[in-house]
């Protein structure tokens, strides 16, 4: 079953887009619902076009062709083989798809000397070379709640790592990241979120609560909302309460103000 896909406004104001048909760029929309959720697809232009365009009788295996053909001279797809099969990466998938929980997928990933050939695309090469393969299952059946993409992304900035979390993994033969690298940049962002507790230090405590409790940790998809939640709440727990500040501050005793008191009372 197909999943859902996002159209962001910038589309239409994409120019490579712009210089291919109407009909093209709706078919490249439909190769968003035709693909798994790593941007692989089947490049059988009959598959396509039935899954795409079932009712129009108009349009022929030559104009799937033809639309194939154009957004790869734009860059928008890249094709390859495998098993004599052929296959199209969308390019920018995951950039422009935000998929929380990814189905695992049984369409192979591009050879490693399509991805290192994308401009300046080391990050997007690096980000769907891990993306695992299964044999077994449909992109459908089964999904897992690792989001790839987000630690790929998080790993690869190219930023100090100030410390690393560790993660909880459910398959020790998977390549789930083992730590989640929170970089100078987030470290800022926090600081600027909460004011009031020491960013650093609270990280440290974070780092070591979960060397202390390995069956408490977070998943990757889970460890941003695990960081955010402790923050929030040391931050409240520094925040006096209404009470508190309503309450009128109680006057220390002072025996001098005491024995001036009892000396005119009884004068």
């Amino acid at each position: 079953m197909a999943r859902s896909r996002m159209i962001k406004p910038e589309f239409f104001d994409d120019e490579k887009l712009a210089s291919v048909s109407r009909d093209c760029r709706l078919f490249f929309i439909g190769l968003w619902k035709c693909s798994d959720d790593f941007g692989r697809v089947k490049g059988n232009s009959l598959w396509l076009k039935s899954n795409i365009f079932p009712y129009d009788e108009d349009l022929k295996r030559a104009h799937i062709e033809k639309f194939l053909s154009d957004l790869e001279k734009i860059g928008s797809i890249i094709p390859y083989t495998h098993n004599d099969e052929k296959y199209y990466f969308i390019v920018n998938f995951q950039k422009h798809q935000k998929v929380d929980r990814p189905s695992k997928s049984t369409n192979p990933a591009p050879p490693e000397n399509i991805l290192n050939s994308l401009a300046s695309g080391s990050r997007v090469a690096r980000e769907f070379s891990e993306i695992p393969i299964d044999e077994t299952e449909t992109e459908t059946e089964t999904e897992t709640e690792t989001s790839c993409s987000e630690l790929s992304k998080q790993s690869e900035l190219d930023e100090k790592v100030f410390i690393k979390i560790p993660l909880v993994t459910k398959n020790l033969k998977s390549k789930e990241p083992e730590e989640f690298s929170v970089p100078d940049k987030i470290v800022s962002e926090f600081k600027n979120l909460y004011p009031g507790i020491d960013v650093e230090q609270e990280l440290r405590n974070i780092k070591a609560w979960n060397i202390s409790n390995p069956k408490k940790r977070k998943t990757a998809s889970g460890i941003m909302r695990h960081l955010n939640s402790w923050m929030e709440k040391r931050q409240n727990s520094q925040r006096p309460s209404i009470t508190q500040i309503n309450q009128p501050s109680k006057k220390q005793f002072d025996p001098v103000e005491y024995r001036k008191r009892v000396e005119e009372a009884c004068s």
